[in-house]
């Protein structure tokens, strides 16, 4: 399945694919915004932040902090973590989890700082 995530702020929703692009969609239009990438690999994990204004997207070699309207990329982070299998927030923390062969790996970022 693709990655996607919906805003919690406004009726946007943001995906992700195989073609390595971030795409930014209106739902009330349902006409595309924006178009982001190509990344180097495909997406295969997004999060907006709890009040709308973020997104975060994972690749298998990177973690992008995205803000948008307009849309640009405002920090890269080379974390590696090979297969990521999914990204998650709690209590301002986002959690990511990889699974590569037999391992699995759990990052936690402590995003309020």
């Amino acid at each position: 399945p693709e990655p996607y995530s919906l805003c919690p702020s406004s009726q946007k929703v943001a995906t992700g694919s195989a073609d390595r692009s971030v795409k930014f969609w209106d739902l009330e239009t349902l006409d595309l915004v924006d178009t982001a990438g190509p990344e180097s690999t495909g997406v295969r994990s997004m999060i907006f932040t709890p009040d709308g204004s973020t997104l975060l997207s994972g690749t298998a070699e990177f973690l992008k902090v995205w803000k948008w309207e307009p849309n640009r990329c405002c920090d890269t982070v080379d974390v590696s973590w090979s297969k990521l299998a999914d990204l998650s927030m709690h209590e301002g923390k986002l959690l990511g989890g990889s699974i590569h062969n037999s391992f699995v790996g759990i990052w936690v970022v402590d995003l309020t700082r």
